[in-house]
């Protein structure tokens, strides 16, 4: 028999309140950025394949989410490996200014070479 191939869960990224969630939920999905910064992580929820829902302890992630390894690192902390759906819920109030700091950053390396 061959190994069985894991299914990825669908990730939904939803912003707190209404400051342009959908320039950062592209900003983040993009193909450069490969991390959700824990500075606008406001919670994440799972929903098993079996219906079951769970909040996430925010205090078990030490690191950024990697958007391509969100499930493994779930996993890692205990998390079940039949999720279905994990939902990363944003506080985008300081969007702008994390975004504006890491472009910042970008430059200042690019510029003082």
């Amino acid at each position: 028999m061959g190994m069985e191939k894991r299914i990825q869960p669908d990730v939904v990224i939803l912003s707190k309140d209404n400051h342009q969630p959908s320039f950062l939920q592209e900003f983040l999905l993009s193909s450069k950025q490969k991390h959700i910064p824990l500075e606008l992580l406001d919670s994440i929820y799972v929903t098993l394949s079996n219906g079951e829902k769970y909040k996430i302890n925010q205090s078990a992630i030490k690191k950024n989410l990697v958007v391509d390894e969100i499930d493994k690192q779930l996993f890692r902390i205990g998390v079940p490996e039949n999720i279905s759906t994990i939902e990363i819920m944003l506080d985008t109030a300081d969007a702008e200014s994390y975004i504006t700091d890491e472009v910042s950053s970008m430059l200042d390396r690019i510029f003082n070479e």
